[in-house]
């Protein structure tokens, strides 16, 4: 028999508990993602109450034909009850609604499983690539943010001007020749991506990727979710990064393996994209 509980919208106090467990569980949430599922998608969080206690919370971020679902997470005593697959069934249900066509999410090798049977299949993966800041902050050149939203699009298959309009709002768009990236702003915490090269020329990424860290000061760090199909893959090695981390990237629905050939790096830690 199935479990059933109450899955309701999320609040501010729901927050508050999932930042708690999410951080036990070594999770990196940036200021950037609160606010996106607090403000544009808020209507996209979920939590699932079961048995009157908090049993799980989920984000389901949807761009028009694709969306995203991430941030799935149970308090440990509520797991292998089921509690997770229901929680997950409904994002999927609720992006489904909003006429998503391509179901994307990354993954640990251990909630592989789960998306296995609900049709998911693995096209990639996905490295996270870390470096401390440090030294002068560097000029950043901004680029017309029309040409990185034409190249985005590209890898995506449609134009994502809610989540870019957004994100861009808070970062810079560093951009040379057929590349084009983000850099997300933040104190400690520094995030680039999207990041899209439609040539794969390592130049290009090359002088991206030195403008990027030339541009963490000291006290932050700079992370990077790079896909490990992309042909630049190994590039941040080169500017002194760390792997830090490694998922598995999931879809279940029509892909476009071109597109996805375009993409270097996400535009978050795996939760909208």
């Amino acid at each position: 028999m199935k479990p059933t509980g109450r899955i309701r919208s999320a609040s501010a106090a729901d927050w508050t508990i999932f930042l708690h467990l999410a951080a036990a569980e070594g999770w990196r949430v940036p200021a950037q993602e609160i606010e996106l599922f607090q403000g544009p998608m808020a209507d996209g969080v979920f939590v699932l109450e079961c048995d009157n206690a908090w049993c799980g919370f989920v984000t389901a971020a949807s761009h028009g034909a694709s969306g995203w679902i991430g941030n799935l997470l149970v308090p440990p005593e509520r797991r292998h009850a089921g509690w997770g697959g229901q929680l997950f069934d409904h994002a999927v249900a609720h992006l489904q609604g909003q006429g998503v066509k391509t179901l994307w999410l990354t993954a640990s090798e251990s909630g592989r499983p789960l998306y296995l049977k609900r049709g998911f299949l693995t096209v990639g993966g996905v490295t996270r690539w870390q470096r401390q800041g440090g030294g002068e902050c560097g000029a950043v050149r901004v680029s017309d943010s029309g040409s990185a939203d034409w190249a985005d699009a590209l890898v995506w298959g449609e134009p994502r001007r809610r989540l870019l309009d957004f994100l861009g709002a808070r970062g810079s768009w560093l951009s040379t020749g057929t590349t084009a990236a983000l850099l997300q702003h933040g104190e400690t915490l520094q995030i680039l991506g999207p990041w899209v090269s439609l040539s794969g020329w390592r130049g290009e990424a090359g002088l991206i990727l030195e403008q990027a860290c030339r541009h963490v000061g000291p006290g932050a760090e700079l992370l990077i979710d790079i896909l490990d199909g992309s042909t630049l893959a190994d590039l941040p090695r080169e500017q002194g990064f760390t792997p830090v981390g490694h998922n598995l990237l999931m879809a279940r629905g029509p892909v476009d393996p071109a597109g996805l050939r375009r993409l270097v790096a996400l535009a978050s830690l795996g939760s909208f994209g």
